[in-house]
């Protein structure tokens, strides 16, 4: 949805209300993920939340946080974590953000 050129900005900007997504609309919220995420993918790794953007109840932004994956290869690879490591250092930044 674009802003109308009638309405300034400041008021559009107004009318944007966030919300945690209902778990009634998981499916509508996955569904359009994959059909509008440059990745083509749904998939969140991680414990998560997942927030919808609405203009007069019309969705128009997807949003999701997500906390760090628990195993990914390329990332042991990269920083060398021994498994110890990143169990360790996991909790500490789940912890920072929990």
């Amino acid at each position: 949805m674009t802003r109308p050129k009638s309405t300034p900005e400041g008021e559009f900007l107004r009318r944007v209300v966030v919300r945690l997504l209902m778990a009634e609309e998981r499916e509508r919220f996955d569904r359009l993920l994959e059909q509008e995420h440059y990745l083509g993918s749904a998939r969140v790794g991680g414990q998560n939340l997942r927030y919808v953007a609405e203009v007069d109840g019309q969705w128009v932004a997807l949003l999701t946080f997500s906390g760090a994956v628990p195993h990914t290869k390329a990332r042991e690879q990269r920083i060398r974590w021994t498994p110890r490591q990143r169990g360790v250092l996991l909790a500490v930044v789940s912890s920072c953000v929990a």
